[in-house]
């Protein structure tokens, strides 16, 4: 069978969006586009007429103009909902459907696709919740088990790890508050924030952090897996989660999880993590003491390996991408 041309549309090259374009190499001619706005229409109009399909990276603009044109085009699309883009957290202002002419947008998008993919139930949830005639399957997120691995140096004393950017829109969303809340109670903890500081709220938290707190931006995926290495508790303390990739990641070097029970933080972690109230400073400070004791979490390697691998990842984006294509693979 030769190898079909496939559209590849999104609107950053995020970590997991360059392991789907990786993955889609592996049987497609990819021709990956970085769309960034109204400037962008034209090249996506070539990029369709060049391909034989589309996949779109969460169910925005792009997406909504693969869905139409390429249909008018005759090409299939696979649309992959990625959370923001179809989950909402009213109280937080978080998700890109809480304005309606965007929700409607949305809609349109998810039911013209010839197949949605949701990386979690709860994306899932969601999308069926905005268009009970999406062609939607779950296909989690997939990740290199050979390069997140356990490190063979002993992990740092009292050290904590979580990742996120800080910015107006994730202090609360990602229960930033609460972290710095309880390593202000625990001046014997080893806190590391690994994220980009992203604007004036972000600043104002990291100058009114604890000194035991540390913020690393822009860390090499070696520096990164080197802090997932030596950390002795990963945290996720989250409102809402449509997967949890960093959680993973961190389980698959056999740190141990403290996790909120939000969103799809339990459909990534299971029985390999402890489990905390959101926004609960005390509750927290006890887990990760708890999970300080314990020996490395090699559950949690064992639950990403199996459940969360590449080959699944990639066979399921083979299948979609056939569907696109009316073809049976």
């Amino acid at each position: 069978m030769s190898r079909p041309a496939v559209a590849y549309l999104h609107p950053h090259l995020s970590t997991f969006i360059q392991t789907d374009q990786a993955l889609l190499a592996k049987f497609a001619d990819v021709r990956p586009l970085e769309y960034r706005g109204i400037g962008d229409v034209a090249s996506l109009v070539k990029a369709l007429a060049l391909a034989r399909a589309s996949v779109s990276w969460f169910a925005l603009g792009h997406a909504y103009l693969a869905t139409k044109l390429g249909g008018l085009m005759g090409r299939g699309s696979v649309v992959v909902a990625g959370g923001w883009d179809v989950c909402q957290v009213p109280d937080l202002a978080y998700g890109y459907t809480l304005v309606p002419r965007r929700r409607a947008q949305v809609q349109e998008t998810l039911s013209r696709a010839t197949q949605v993919l949701a990386v979690s139930p709860v994306v899932e949830a969601a999308i069926e919740g905005l268009a009970a005639d999406a062609q939607v399957t779950v296909l989690p997120l997939g990740f290199d088990d050979a390069f997140f691995r356990p490190g063979t140096g002993a992990r740092r004393e009292g050290s904590v790890l979580t990742v996120a950017s800080l910015d107006a829109g994730t202090l609360r969303l990602k229960g930033l508050d609460t972290l710095a809340a309880v390593a202000a109670s625990d001046e014997d903890l080893d806190v590391t924030i690994v994220g980009r500081v992203r604007d004036a709220e972000g600043r104002a938290y990291v100058e009114a952090l604890p000194e035991n707190v540390r913020v690393l931006s822009d860390l090499s995926p070696e520096e990164l897996l080197h802090q997932y290495q030596e950390a002795a508790v990963y945290v996720q303390l989250s409102a809402h989660e449509s997967f949890g990739a960093a959680l993973a990641e961190a389980l698959l070097c056999e740190c141990n999880a403290v996790v909120t029970d939000r969103g799809a933080l339990p459909d990534v972690a299971g029985e390999a993590a402890a489990y905390v109230p959101y926004g609960d400073a005390a509750a927290t400070r006890e887990a990760v003491r708890e999970a300080m004791d314990r020996g490395p979490n090699r559950e949690g390697r064992e639950r990403i390996a199996d459940r969360f691998s590449l080959a699944k990842r990639e066979a399921g984006l083979r299948d979609a991408v056939h569907a696109a294509l009316g073809e049976v693979p």
